[in-house]
């Protein structure tokens, strides 16, 4: 497991994000909160009817209502779990996408900070594509 935090406690960030994607799969409400701190930068996978960005526990519930709302049915699997140079988790992954049939590429930049995610981007491309744009660098 991965743990860029520098905690020494049995929380690492993979099991953080790995709980906020298996509370979205559930499509738990609360068991997403639980892994957000209060002042969150959230950045979601675009779907028409969701915003490009929603701050706070406010703006995750309106986010929620939203992806919800709007029948958006889909689902995150997490593949891959590394840690940037500045600190930054990158996870890799998949987005099944009922409404189509199909699955796309996924990636997340997240930042945690005592357990919890206090910014999370949403790309649907993968990690790769994301370096050789300059949105991310892995460094190493």
């Amino acid at each position: 497991m991965v743990d860029v935090s520098g905690r020494a406690d049995s929380v690492s960030n993979e099991s953080v994000i790995r709980g906020w994607f298996d509370a979205f799969n559930r499509r738990d409400l609360d068991g997403m909160l639980a892994r957000f701190d209060p002042a969150v930068e959230f950045r979601p996978l675009r779907f028409p009817g969701v915003e490009q960005s929603y701050d706070g526990h406010e703006g995750i519930r309106a986010w929620f209502a939203d992806v919800t709302g709007s029948g958006h049915v889909h689902r995150i699997d997490a593949d891959d779990f590394s840690a940037m140079d500045d600190g930054r988790l990158l996870v890799g992954g998949s987005v099944s996408l009922a409404a189509v049939g199909g699955i796309a590429p996924f990636s997340g930049v997240y930042t945690l900070d005592r357990g919890l995610i206090v910014q999370a981007s949403h790309y649907f491309t993968p990690g790769e594509v994301l370096e050789r744009l300059g949105i991310i660098d892995r460094g190493g």
